[in-house]
């Protein structure tokens, strides 16, 4: 029986690193959904490894399946594969992985007697489906997912993001989120950013208005000194 066929991080730096053509990219992401995806979450690797691969002192086999790096869904990872579904233009994915890993709709998934940690902070790990605590949420608070789900959904999702150059607005927003403001520090100014969603599931193209001017492309250049703007942001 083959074991650890797939690893979740190597399919998402693929199209993060920029590595391979759009097809392999998209296809990489494809094998997420298909061999990875659960109710709540994605999981590390498929399948799980057992007690002797590739030999009994590798460290990720002091795992059982289903646990920890062999095969839980390691919530840290996750946020870089919706990074790279945001980068694919596929926002319907971007936002499931996203919505389905906040601890909120985790629990209420898997159940508060079975998911066993708090509703309003990530853990490092949900136990996978090839345990049988699966659902269990492990080691709550000591995790880095709390700040890249915050970079994920801002600079990924909502698109609010620095750029070189100025503030780049690209959002890859799903049909539930037709309209929002953001507010956005950068540089010493303050861009007040409403995102109106006419696209529904689809990426779609952006016209920016900056206090009343339409400008091209989908950066705003930087102020010389601070200023405080209202930006009109419409995917059509």
């Amino acid at each position: 029986e083959p074991q650890a066929k797939i690893w979740l991080n190597t399919q998402s730096w693929a199209v993060l690193s920029g590595l391979g053509t759009q097809e392999q990219q998209r296809q990489a992401m494809n094998s997420v959904k298909e061999y990875l995806d659960t109710d709540l979450g994605i999981k590390k690797i498929h399948p799980a490894m057992t007690t002797d691969y590739p030999t009994k002192e590798e460290n990720l086999t002091c795992y059982n399946k289903g646990c920890g790096e062999n095969g839980s869904v390691f919530c840290h990872a996750n946020t870089w594969a919706i990074i790279a579904e945001c980068m694919l233009k596929r926002p319907e994915n971007a936002w499931k992985y996203y919505h389905q890993l906040l601890p909120m709709v985790a629990q209420k998934t898997a159940g508060a007697e079975r998911y066993k940690a708090e509703p309003y902070v990530y853990s490092s790990n949900i136990f996978g489906p090839e345990s049988d605590k699966f659902g269990l949420a492990n080691v709550s608070w000591l995790t880095g997912t709390a700040a890249w789900s915050f970079y994920t959904a801002s600079q990924g999702i909502l698109g609010v993001k620095p750029d070189y150059d100025g503030l780049k607005i690209d959002p890859c927003l799903p049909k539930e989120l037709e309209e929002l403001t953001v507010m956005r520090r950068f540089r010493g100014s303050e861009y007040e950013v409403h995102i109106l969603n006419q696209a529904g599931d689809e990426k779609g193209e952006i016209q920016l208005t900056v206090d009343g001017k339409q400008i091209d492309g989908c950066v705003i250049p930087a102020d010389a000194a601070p200023c405080r703007h209202r930006v009109e942001a419409v995917i059509r």
